[in-house]
């Protein structure tokens, strides 16, 4: 299938990228940082109000509009496929978990105003 999207035949694509394995790895890992490098804008301009919140989500809504593989991936990762690496890396297949420390610092309320304590 990849040979035929690309013109190229398997040996060239096992020549250039790699195995199956280590091809999986570079479209996820690309996938990752085209969402991490929207994120990362997304977050920069992020402001501890509601419209600050929209805007994050509406950013992330276009990301997904405009790049509709990404999300996709990672629906078959979730859906089950089983990582095919020894080089498996976690990081590039999740990325709500990279994600979250950012979150948290956004979402939490600012230091003058936090209760000093966790939980409400």
């Amino acid at each position: 299938m990849i040979a035929d999207a690309t013109g190229l035949n398997g040996d060239t694509i096992t020549e250039l990228v790699g195995d199956k394995s280590d091809l999986y790895l570079k479209v996820m890992e690309q996938a990752y940082l085209t969402l991490k490098a929207s994120q990362d804008a997304a977050f920069a301009a992020f402001t501890h109000d509601q419209a600050g919140v929209r805007r994050l989500a509406d950013h992330h809504l276009d990301f997904c509009m405009t790049h509709p593989e990404v999300p996709e991936l990672w629906i078959h990762r979730w859906l089950g496929m089983p990582p095919t690496s020894r080089e498996w890396r976690p990081a590039i297949s999740n990325p709500c978990s990279t994600a979250w420390p950012t979150s948290y610092r956004i979402f939490s309320p600012p230091a003058s105003i936090s209760t000093g304590r966790c939980g409400p």
